[in-house]
């Protein structure tokens, strides 16, 4: 199986349509307040903890920009004995994992990049190790759909995911599009499952190689 993904082309109509999105949502996110923003991470926390109790071993994200964060997920998880992998990057500004060990052994990497761990550098592929995968996301549909911040990172690492391990995107509950289709390539990798603060819902993704 081939794990290369085509870089996107900026100048496709469905990049300017799904551009378009990112912006829309990006603006409406920034106007939810601290209160909102709080209440909706502890409720897909817990969403979340009840989703990934058989699992032992989770790949999640540190929130960056407007992304949702997942700060009582990952303690509470950590305290259960879970390992859990966090994506940094590698040399050459590939990208990678790492096991997150503490808040306090977080460190930014580079201007515009999410805190990442310290500790060993673990290659794309580490990611099959996880028992669930929790990504961030801008919007999902009912197919599966992810609407992501436009850089491709997931799309690249969620190749090596096998398709039984469950593939879970975050966002907000107006950011659910039930009744319409998300624009799409064929780069883009589905997720199998969307939790927003007071749903969960469990998606049908198109095949994918």
């Amino acid at each position: 199986m081939c794990h290369c993904v085509k870089s996107p082309d900026l100048f496709d109509p469905v990049e300017d349509k799904k551009n378009e999105l990112r912006t829309l949502i990006r603006a409406q996110r920034q106007r939810k307040s601290t209160a909102l923003r709080n209440q909706a991470e502890q409720l897909i926390c817990h969403h979340l903890s009840l989703l990934t109790k058989p699992y032992s071993v989770i790949a999640c994200y540190v929130p960056f920009g407007t992304e949702i964060g997942l700060t009582q997920f990952i303690n509470d998880e950590q305290q259960k004995g879970a390992q859990i992998l966090l994506p940094r990057l590698g040399p050459r500004l590939s990208r990678a994992w790492a096991w997150f060990k503490s808040w306090d052994d977080l460190e930014e990497s580079a201007p515009g990049r999410p805190l990442q761990p310290r500790g060993e550098v673990l290659e794309a592929q580490a990611v099959a190790q996880a028992q669930c995968v929790i990504v961030p996301a801008l919007a999902t549909d009912r197919s599966g759909t992810r609407l992501g911040q436009g850089g491709g990172w997931y799309d690249r690492v969620l190749s090596f995911v096998e398709d039984d391990i469950p593939i879970v995107a975050v966002h907000y509950d107006e950011e659910f599009f039930e009744t319409t289709y998300l624009p799409s390539l064929p780069h883009d990798h589905p997720v199998t499952i969307s939790v927003t603060p007071h749903h969960v819902y469990h998606v049908r993704p198109h095949p994918h190689d």
